[in-house]
């Protein structure tokens, strides 16, 4: 959690009022500077414990050191602005119970307070394996799922400590284990959270979004380096999004030059993308610009990449 006083005590709920009671609950705080942990520290349960991180390190850093000291054989993450729905955790047990040795991570659907239901496209029945998963992340709409992994997953992935996006981290994982998501929605989304990335980049400064941007700007391009071919072959369109997000975030990162050589590659796939032509000439022109212009209304379309990488 960061910053999340007003959403935490309702993600902890959702949690000690599963039917199924046998786990732990490790709460990461990423340095918030609010309320957070102190709502945190009024639930009296032995289960309950909070780690307090020296400084902001994002998602994948916090549950990194989450996992240090996760005492389960299988780790469930979850957002401090979410909720379970009634029997996840019992769902969740009996799948951990008959999963193949060859599954590390098992999930479920999530539903916005909005409505609409994440992941967008269904993933394929079953476990599966690195193929079927570029197949379904080349699909349109979001990808965001109720995630749990075995312990091993974070002893043979090695996960890292800086802003980076998570995208290569989830395709190292597909090429050793095998997904099983179940077709059933077993959280809530909420967009309530004052701080939700979506409407908060706007607060932050542009030298830290420039630092997240940088970091963001590699992960997408180790992906490309790693996983070009396999992407291109069968997740073409998902190639694409990752051309076109290593060309932004490192025009945002002020490195205008490696910005367009990923902008040129991505308009040789799309020579008529022409919105992402437009917004690589602002880029070029001042990155504070191409950050202004992303949270226009109807810019948003165009950089919704933000909400999802960043």
């Amino acid at each position: 959690m960061y910053n999340r006083q007003d959403t935490i005590s309702r993600c902890l709920q959702s949690v000690f009022n599963q039917d199924y009671q046998d786990f732990e609950v490790i709460v990461v705080d990423d340095c918030s500077v609010d309320g957070s942990v102190a709502e945190v520290r009024k639930y009296n349960d032995p289960r309950l414990r909070i780690i307090q991180l020296p400084n902001n390190l994002g998602v994948c850093g916090a549950i990194k050191d989450g996992v240090v000291v996760a005492g389960g054989s299988w780790i469930l993450t979850l957002g401090s602005d979410d909720a379970l729905r009634p029997g996840a955790l019992r769902t969740f047990a009996d799948m951990t119970e008959t999963a193949p040795k060859d599954v590390g991570v098992i999930g479920a659907f999530g539903q916005y307070d909005t409505g609409g239901i994440t992941p967008g496209t269904p993933p394929p029945e079953g476990p599966f394996g690195y193929e079927e998963y570029l197949k379904w992340r080349n699909e349109k709409g979001p990808t965001d799922y109720l995630g749990c992994r075995r312990r091993q997953v974070y002893e043979t992935v090695r996960w890292t400590d800086s802003r980076r996006a998570s995208q290569k981290i989830h395709l190292d994982i597909a090429r050793q284990w095998k997904y099983w998501i179940a077709h059933e929605v077993l959280m809530t989304v909420h967009t309530d959270s004052k701080n939700r990335i979506t409407g908060y980049l706007s607060a932050l400064s542009l030298e830290f979004l420039r630092r997240m941007a940088k970091d963001c700007a590699r992960d997408m391009e180790e992906t490309l380096q790693h996983y070009g071919k396999d992407m291109l072959l069968y997740a073409p369109h998902w190639y694409w999004r990752t051309l076109q997000a290593a060309a932004l975030q490192n025009l945002l990162a002020g490195k205008k030059i490696r910005g367009m050589r990923f902008l040129l590659c991505a308009l040789y796939h799309k020579p008529w993308a022409l919105q992402l032509a437009a917004a690589g000439v602002l880029g070029l022109l001042s990155s504070r610009a191409l950050l202004a212009v992303s949270h226009l209304p109807r810019a948003r379309k165009v950089f919704h990449f933000l909400s999802r990488k960043l």
